[in-house]
C-alpha cells in the first residue's frame, strides 16, 4: 500500500506544478491573435489631456511616462516631449508611445522613406539596415491617419536583429505620436518576422483600433481666465497653456534711450524645445512701462528692442479690441543656426502707463535645417507645411489678445 501511496503523491504534485506554471505563464504572457479578436471592454485606458491623446491597452500592462528628454540636443532631430513605456508584470517592455513638438514633415506615403518623420523614433531610417526594403502604409483607424512603417535594423550583434514597427500620426496640435514595437530575435527574414511577431502585430492593432484625438486647442470651454490686479487687466488662455505670473524687470535701450519695462505675465502655448522642423515655442508675453520716455514711445514700431533687433514685415496698423486701441506692428527677425522668430506687438496708452502685448513665435527654418544637415533644399510640401504651422500658431495667440481687457 505504502508503495502505491508514494507514486500517487507524486503525479499529484506533479499536477500542481504544472497548472501552477501555466497559471504564471498566462497571467504574464501577451494575449495570442485569437485572444486580440475579442473585446476590448476590460481593457485599461491612456489618457493624456496635454496632447489629445486616448487608446485603450491590455489590463496586464502598466503605463509609465518617463517625461521630456533633456540629456542634449542632437542637432538633427527633435527630442521627444514625453516617452510612455507600456511594460508587462515581468517589467518587460511590450510597446512604447512617443510625442514629439511639431514635426512638418506629412503623415503620407513615402514619408518614411523621403523626409525627417522617423527621425528620433525607434524607426529612424538613419539607422535602418537598408530604408528601401522598409514597408510602409497609410491606414485609417477612427478617422486618425496613421503611416504604419515595418522595419529591422541590426544593433551591432551580427547574430541579432531588430524587427521594428512604427505607426506615425498627428494631433490636431501637430505634434508627432509614434507607436513603437521593438523586437530583438536571430531571425533576418521579413516572411518569418511576420509569422514570429504575428500576435504582437494583431495586438497593436486592436490598440490604433482604439485610438482618439481630441481638438484641445479649440475647446473654448476649457478657456481658463487670468487676472492681474497689480496692473489692472484680465485675459482668457486654454487650460493647455503654460502660465507664469513672473513680475519681470527689464531694461531695453531702445529709441533713443534707456526704456524700463515690467514683464507682467506669459502664456506659453506650446512646448520649449528645439525642433527640426517645427515650432521651437509661441508665447504672449504682457509687458508694462511706466516711465514718461516710454510712455512717448508706445506707438513707436520698434519701440521695445530697436530697428537692428528685428525687420518690420509690414507697415503697422491700428486695431480696436474690448473698446481700446492698439497700434500692431508685426516683425520678423534672423539669428544664427537657421533660428527665426515672427513677432506681433500690440501697443497701447493707458492712464499713462504703456502697455505691449508680445506675441513670438520662435522656429528653426526647415530650409536651413535641410541645407545643414544634407545640402539640399526643403520642398515647396515642407515649407508651406511649415508656414501653415506658424501661421497657426500666430492666429492661437492673437485669439488669446482678442480676450485681453483693462478692468475698472
Amino acid at each position: 500500500m505504502k508503495n502505491k501511496v508514494i507514486p500517487l503523491l507524486l503525479v499529484v504534485i506533479a499536477g500542481l506544478a504544472v497548472g501552477w506554471g501555466v497559471y504564471i505563464y498566462n497571467q504574464n504572457r501577451a494575449p495570442t491573435s485569437t485572444d486580440s479578436q475579442t473585446t476590448t471592454s476590460d481593457w485599461k485606458t491612456y489618457t493624456n489631456d496635454k496632447f489629445g491623446l486616448s487608446f485603450k491597452y491590455p489590463s496586464y500592462l502598466t503605463a509609465t511616462s518617463r517625461g521630456p528628454t533633456v540629456d542634449g540636443q542632437s542637432g538633427t532631430f527633435q527630442l521627444p516631449l514625453d516617452t510612455i513605456f507600456f511594460k508587462d508584470n515581468n517589467k518587460q517592455e511590450y510597446f512604447s508611445v512617443m510625442i514629439f513638438p511639431q514635426r512638418a514633415d506629412p503623415i503620407a506615403s513615402g514619408s518614411y522613406k523621403n523626409s525627417y518623420l522617423s527621425l528620433g523614433s525607434h524607426c529612424d531610417n538613419r539607422f535602418d539596415e537598408d530604408p528601401s526594403q522598409a514597408e510602409e502604409k497609410i491606414i485609417v483607424k477612427n478617422g486618425v491617419k496613421i503611416l504604419e512603417v515595418k522595419t529591422y535594423s541590426n544593433p551591432g550583434d551580427s547574430h541579432t536583429w531588430n524587427y521594428l514597427r512604427c505607426d506615425y500620426l498627428k494631433n490636431f496640435s501637430n505634434n508627432l505620436i509614434v507607436f513603437n514595437l521593438v523586437r530583438t530575435t536571430d531571425i533576418h527574414n521579413k516572411a518569418e518576422y511576420e509569422v514570429k511577431y504575428a500576435d504582437d502585430n494583431a495586438i497593436l492593432d486592436s490598440i490604433l483600433n482604439t485610438v482618439s484625438i481630441e481638438d484641445i486647442a479649440n475647446q473654448n470651454n476649457n478657456l481658463q481666465t487670468y487676472t492681474n490686479n497689480q496692473y489692472g487687466f484680465s485675459i482668457q488662455y486654454p487650460a493647455n497653456a503654460s502660465v507664469n505670473n513672473v513680475n519681470l524687470y527689464e531694461s531695453y535701450y531702445g529709441p533713443p534711450h534707456r526704456i524700463d519695462l515690467y514683464t507682467a505675465a506669459t502664456f506659453k502655448l506650446t512646448p520649449s524645445s528645439r525642433t527640426l522642423t517645427g515650432i521651437d515655442y509661441a508665447q504672449l508675453s504682457i509687458q508694462v512701462a511706466t516711465t514718461s520716455l516710454a510712455v512717448q514711445s508706445c506707438a513707436n514700431p520698434y519701440f521695445a528692442e530697436g530697428p537692428s533687433e528685428h525687420t518690420l514685415s509690414k507697415p503697422p496698423v491700428s486695431k480696436t479690441i474690448n473698446g481700446v486701441t492698439y497700434t500692431v506692428t508685426e516683425t520678423s527677425d534672423a539669428a544664427s543656426g537657421g533660428q527665426r522668430a515672427a513677432v506681433i506687438w500690440y501697443s497701447t496708452t493707458i492712464k499713462s502707463e504703456c502697455y505691449v502685448l508680445d506675441a513670438e513665435v520662435s522656429y528653426r527654418s526647415v530650409d536651413f535645417s535641410h541645407s545643414a544637415t544634407d545640402g539640399s533644399h526643403a520642398s515647396q510640401a515642407e515649407l508651406q507645411a511649415q508656414k501653415s504651422s506658424i501661421d497657426q500658431a500666430k492666429k492661437e495667440l492673437e485669439d488669446m489678445i482678442s480676450t485681453f481687457k483693462f478692468n475698472g
